[in-house]
């Protein structure tokens, strides 16, 4: 290619984008070329945001589609409980669902609290602070995302009810940086906020039993977002799961969501219990765990 295009006179960059234009473009964007009227570099721009276009209205089709696959046939089911070997999956709001999560029974929790302009308060944390100083065993970890701008208040209310601040996680953000106007940042990254309960990691954990550490730096991958634009990498889940847990021990997500943590448990070989209030979410998560396992059991098989 570089040999042909020294013969006509062109950079081999700007005789690959000729040949895309050639091979791609219209009859009309290729005549409006032959006789000068449009630059190579303009048509060929023009091709790459037509392509670009194309692949996002694809994308977001795929997406609604995966949605309404996922979703029950019958609206009308009233089902709050799904359970299943590896996962059990509880359909209402934390403060009545956790009450049915027995004392001292859950190794981690990893969740990440909604996002809406009313609900991403520290007061979201309340409920997540007592739910945790009940459930979790004694030694046992809650790891939780947060925004830098609510950090103290969240960890007053964290550090007055029997959860020891442990370390604080970065995790890179994988999209471009977004300007946090408030305080006239951009950001970069976002926290993860470890505790435990009580005053040390437990010596089952697998942290302290293999004397192993667990890094505090994130590189996640970009998220689908099919199901939530404020979806999370599964990523993360697995990096803080893998080291905190070991297999069969149970990881509770308070805010299931989609079913990401579900799925990153399941994929450990760790059990899960996950709550969310959302109905619709709710079949989502269940649906998605349960293809999960299918796949994996098929894959087992062959």
């Amino acid at each position: 290619m570089d040999i042909v295009a020294k013969k006509i006179g062109m950079s081999s960059t700007t005789y690959s984008k000729a040949r895309k234009i050639i091979s791609e473009g219209t009859e009309e964007q290729k005549q409006r070329l032959r006789e000068g009227k449009d630059k190579i570099d303009k048509i060929y721009n023009g091709l790459q945001r037509e392509k670009k276009k194309s692949e996002t209205s694809n994308h977001f089709k795929q997406s609604s589609n995966q949605v309404q696959e996922l979703l029950p046939q019958n609206n009308n089911n009233n089902n709050d409980t799904s359970e299943f070997p590896s996962f059990k999956l509880l359909c209402g709001h934390l403060s009545e669902k956790g009450k049915e999560i027995p004392s001292n029974s859950i190794d981690l929790i990893f969740t990440d609290p909604p996002y809406s302009s009313n609900e991403i308060t520290p007061s979201v944390y309340s409920d997540l602070v007592i739910l945790a100083s009940r459930i979790l065993k004694p030694g046992g970890s809650l790891v939780t995302y947060v925004g830098q701008h609510i950090l103290p208040q969240v960890l007053e209310i964290f550090v007055s009810n029997n959860l020891k601040y442990w370390w604080l996680i970065a995790v890179k953000h994988t999209e471009p940086a977004k300007a946090f106007q408030q305080r006239q940042v951009f950001v970069m990254w976002k926290p993860l906020l470890w505790f435990v309960k009580g005053e040390k990691i437990s010596t089952s954990d697998p942290i302290a039993n293999l004397n192993d550490n667990l890094s505090d730096y994130i590189e996640a991958k970009p998220p689908d977002k099919i199901f939530n634009k404020w979806e999370q990498s599964i990523v993360e889940a697995e990096h803080v799961i893998k080291k905190l847990t070991l297999e069969n021990q149970t990881i509770l997500d308070p805010w299931m969501d989609s079913g990401t943590t579900g799925l990153a448990a399941i994929n450990l070989g760790r059990k899960f219990i996950g709550i969310e209030k959302d109905q619709e979410k709710f079949a989502i998560a269940k649906k998605r765990l349960e293809n999960n396992i299918n796949k994996q059991n098929i894959s087992n098989q062959s």
